[in-house]
């Protein structure tokens, strides 16, 4: 007998920001403060930005936050506070503060059931869409359950579409990708999409109500890992940085390279050969 497992993990993590900024000039590497002045003097191959950690002081007995950055000189890597001074790395403790993980066991005889019973769901659900709808579409199938919201086709091109019949997103794309983006709730996620097409037209996002965002000339790309910001290029693959959450593109300026996702709200970018840090309300962080 197949049995399958499903394993549910939650994480919480809560930081303050950062204060001081990793800011390159020349071919080193230091800190500087969001009025573009040097507090740690360039000095480091590399610099990670700072992030809050916690560091179990054994004389008070308990733990204090601190923030903390990895910096990297001579091929090798230390951890620093923000006056410059070292830190065993080996001390920070990382402020996921709540991790939970739940596994469920079932058979395959349950899992056919389980899948036969979505199935019937499915159908149902479909049928409630009046006929003279359905007959519009050579195939409907429901796009994600409790939404309704229906993946459409015709002539093996797809759309989305509300139970009302409105066009959500058009049927001219190959496929539809569905993606989630933080609203301006923390912890609260939206629905939204992109239609992709195996020719070489740009992908278009939509929102759940159908209102059209963007187009990007390059595969979707989130650049943050609550997905409020995506990578968007032009024709020229230039690249762009668009947030989802307030509909906006976070500056007026394109990149050659965006090489990481943001973290600790920085991200690393390039451009005309120079490598510099820009953050989430779009300041880029490089020498004057």
């Amino acid at each position: 007998m197949i049995k399958y497992l499903l394993l549910f993990a939650s994480c919480l993590v809560l930081a303050q920001k950062a204060t001081l900024f990793p800011v390159k000039k020349g071919d080193k590497w230091g800190y500087a403060d969001n009025k573009q002045k040097f507090i740690i003097a360039p000095q480091y191959d590399f610099a990670n930005p700072f992030a809050e950690y916690n560091v179990y002081d054994p004389l008070q007995k308990k733990y204090k936050k601190v923030m903390a950055a990895t910096v990297k000189l001579e091929k090798k890597s230390k951890c620093i506070l923000e006056d410059n001074t070292e830190i065993s790395c080996a001390k920070l403790e990382d402020l996921s503060t709540s991790i939970g993980a739940s596994i469920y066991e079932f058979s395959d005889d349950d899992y056919r059931k389980g899948r036969k019973e979505i199935e019937d769901k499915n159908l149902e659900v479909i049928n409630q869409i009046p006929q003279d709808i359905r007959n519009k579409y050579q195939k409907i199938e429901v796009f994600k359950n409790g939404l309704l919201l229906f993946l459409v086709k015709n002539n093996e091109k797809s759309g989305i579409i509300d139970n009302t019949g409105k066009i959500i997103v058009p049927l001219v794309n190959d496929f539809i990708e569905g993606h989630v983006y933080e609203t301006t709730t923390p912890g609260k996620y939206e629905l939204y999409f992109v239609g992709t097409n195996l020719k070489p037209l740009p992908d278009r996002y939509y929102l759940r109500d159908g209102k059209f965002l963007i187009e990007s000339y390059s595969p979707f790309s989130v650049a943050s890992m609550s997905g409020s910001f995506v990578k968007v290029s032009d024709k020229n693959r230039k690249i762009k940085i668009y947030n989802v959450t307030h509909q906006k593109y976070i500056n007026d300026k394109t990149y050659d390279k965006v090489l990481n996702t943001f973290s600790n709200g920085m991200m690393i970018v390039e451009r005309d050969g120079a490598e510099f840090y820009i953050d989430e309300a779009g300041t880029e962080h490089k020498s004057k």
